[in-house]
């Protein structure tokens, strides 16, 4: 058997607990995460409908965290803003509450919060308030019950959020941050509300050559959702200042948006023909076009981008994953070997390249370079704790479980270490658990169809879709006893009018015969007068 060594802890920041949107244990905002280049991740969840949900259900997103080191920590999230209290400003947006653990549900409005950041459309950094947590496991449930004024939707975008944690009152952020976060968390330029679309009409009006009006009422109406408005408005703004490169990034995020491709896409490349140098840019216009199946501008996108910045791993990896959807396998496997000899024997790049591979949807691959990265690098428990952690979220459990015991093989069992994998295994498990704190309620009430719903949407989000129709089968099921064992009770009338039915059978079916006989009655009497009229009239 191999020597145990020591094991190499990661950096770990445990000033910062940091929480992807679409991380949600169970949400019904939407069925799934929307796509968004701008986003953390690349995707966000977004509440966007107009209707009331059955049975005047709330809409909520559900989540589970793990806090470390206690005491308190500010709530900051990426999103809309929330809309204000006051009528006598504009409401965009909806607010929101949101509820820790047990506690009484904290109610957010525009008034109530800080908005530091925009950093990407309709998206904003907010510090939404102060939370004093003990160590251990905690929920948290953001929920939206108001519609915004402006046309009476539901509308919400929630991208993150993370707590930070504060000692007498200062704000410690630690080093490593998120790679979306906050540039200046204490900027308060434009921490205002929003004005109304006359309001900025009125100072464009006033101003017409300051470019910044042009821009912000662009983004209240990409906001509200109008887009071609918000592409007006950039066009006036891009003939003031043509080469504005904020201006004309907005003008193809907003094409792409209203659908038009083809448009937003020669937007992106007249862009990067002016300002070749912006590496992210490249990436953006390469992954929307594959996105949108446009394949060859995908490809051509990535490949100039490569001769901007030669063997950048991310578009060395997206190329080959663009290659991939466009049915090429040998090309993009070839890619996939590329990028991985490039990153040989650098353990940052090698990570990095496994976490371009996760977000992009490919665990598989991740896994195969995590245990890669394991052989050649036995001393970092990082890399074995990803790979046990993506074994467990592929529904591996036999295989995250050998993973586990290969680190306890390894390694040196030290008091550091065994608190860093005991505190891994609680975070790993926090979902399940919660999950399992439904399941566990439903056999208390069998008959809470709101609960029942509410596990099948998690099981749905987590990707256990089998459980997840189960779920909703039960749903059905008890929905069709419900209405059979009530069925009498709320058929009452109609069988009363079924039991007068049957009892009146007999005289309406005797009326033919009856109208006949009083025919002929009738017909006797009427000839009877008719020959009285006659005899009368010779009598005159």
């Amino acid at each position: 058997a191999r020597q145990r060594i020591e094991a190499e802890l990661p950096r770990e920041n445990t000033n910062i607990i940091f929480i992807e949107g679409e991380d949600a244990v169970s949400t019904n905002f939407n069925k799934e995460p929307i796509l968004n280049y701008g986003c953390s991740g690349f995707r966000t969840l977004q509440l966007n409908r107009s209707r009331e949900r059955q049975g005047g259900a709330v809409n909520y997103a559900n989540y589970v965290f793990y806090v470390t080191e206690p005491g308190a920590y500010e709530l900051w999230y990426g999103g809309t803003p929330p809309g204000p209290a006051d009528d006598l400003y504009p409401s965009f947006s909806s607010p929101f509450s949101y509820i820790l653990d047990n506690r009484e549900a904290e109610t957010l409005y525009r008034e109530d919060i800080t908005v530091v950041e925009e950093y990407a459309p309709s998206y904003f950094w907010c510090l939404a308030g102060d939370l004093e947590m003990e160590s251990g496991e905690h929920t948290i449930t953001f929920e939206v019950s108001e519609k915004r004024r402006y046309d009476s939707r539901y509308y919400f975008y929630l991208d993150a959020f993370f707590l930070v944690r504060k000692e007498e009152n200062i704000r410690i952020t630690g080093t490593d941050l998120p790679s979306h976060f906050p540039k200046d968390m204490d900027n308060r330029t434009i921490d205002y509300p929003f004005r109304t679309i006359e309001d900025y009409q009125i100072a464009i009006r006033d101003n017409p050559k300051e470019i910044r009006a042009y821009i912000e009422l662009s983004s209240i109406y990409t906001l509200v959702g109008d887009y071609l408005n918000a592409l007006k408005y950039l066009k006036r703004a891009a003939l003031i200042e043509p080469e504005n490169t904020e201006v004309l990034l907005l003008m193809a995020k907003n094409r792409i948006w209203k659908g038009d491709l083809t448009e937003g896409l020669k937007n992106y490349r007249e862009l990067l023909l002016k300002i070749p140098q912006m590496k992210a840019i490249w990436g953006e216009a390469g992954k929307i076009a594959a996105w949108t199946g446009r394949y060859e501008e995908s490809i051509s996108f990535f490949e100039n981008g490569l001769i901007q910045f030669p063997g950048n791993l991310s578009l060395v990896i997206n190329l080959g994953l663009t290659h991939l959807w466009a049915g090429d396998t040998k090309e993009a496997e070839k890619l996939f070997q590329q990028a991985e000899d490039s990153a040989a024997g650098e353990y940052p790049l090698l990570m990095e390249l496994a976490a371009v591979y996760l977000i992009n949807g490919y665990p598989e691959k991740a896994i195969e370079l995590y245990e890669k990265i394991t052989a050649a690098f036995p001393e970092k428990l990082e890399a074995y704790l990803l790979l046990e952690a993506q074994y467990i979220a592929t529904g591996n459990k036999q295989q995250a479980d050998n993973t586990g015991g290969r680190i306890l093989a390894a390694f040196i069992t030290t008091e550091a270490l065994r608190r860093y994998l005991d505190i891994f295994h609680k975070k790993q498990g926090l979902k399940d658990e919660l999950i399992g704190k439904y399941e566990a309620r439903i056999l208390e009430e069998p008959d809470n169809l709101d609960l029942r719903e509410t596990l099948a949407q998690t099981y749905f989000w987590n990707g256990k879709h089998q459980k997840g129709i189960e779920e909703y089968l039960n749903i059905i099921i008890n929905h069709a006893f419900a209405s059979f064992k009530n069925l009498d009770q709320d058929s009452f009338d109609l069988l009363q009018l079924i039991d007068r039915g049957y009892l009146y059978q007999n005289y309406f079916q005797e009326i033919p015969l009856l109208i006949r006989n009083k025919s002929k009655e009738i017909n006797g009497q009427r000839g009877a007068y008719s020959s009285a009229q006659k005899a009368y009239q010779n009598f005159m």
